[in-house]
């Protein structure tokens, strides 16, 4: 496995006061046949551009962020299941949790990557990784398994 820190002089890194040398942490990296699996599961390449997939800020979420995106995933599907009343817009999900985009957006993912949730999406949604969720049998499932 390789990773540590270790310094560079990049020329088109910004300068550390000093020295002129800038740290940079390297993350561990599995062995060269699985970093392709890696890599695949976190960047989409598609032609003309490359992005991070969904799944990425699921997982990295849960190590970087003071959250964590399969608990609120849980508590998403357990308010669905259990109060009629509970919205089906992320936005009005979000106002009721008191959450940003950023938050909600990796828990419904969640869901809706692991097909525990009905989750419509459409193109144009602006912050939201849908318009659009309810629940299902598998999010029946999926709180009886957690709980």
């Amino acid at each position: 496995m390789i990773g540590g820190l270790y310094e560079t002089r990049d020329a088109h890194a910004p300068l550390s006061p000093g020295d002129g040398r800038q740290k940079c942490f390297l993350l561990p990296v599995p062995r060269a046949d699985q970093s392709a699996k890696l890599v695949d599961n976190f960047i989409s390449d598609e032609p003309y551009w490359l992005h991070a997939t969904e799944e990425l800020f699921i997982e990295f979420d849960a190590h970087f962020m003071p959250w964590k995106p399969a608990a609120d995933a849980l508590q998403l599907a357990a308010d669905l299941l259990n109060d009629d009343s509970f919205p089906s817009t992320p936005a009005a999900i979000a106002e009721r949790y008191g959450w940003e985009a950023r938050r909600l957006n990796p828990a419904i993912n969640y869901l809706k990557n692991r097909q525990l949730a009905g989750v419509r999406t459409a193109i144009g949604m602006r912050q939201w990784a849908a318009f659009h969720v309810e629940k299902t049998d598998a999010t029946q499932r999926f709180v009886k398994s957690r709980t």
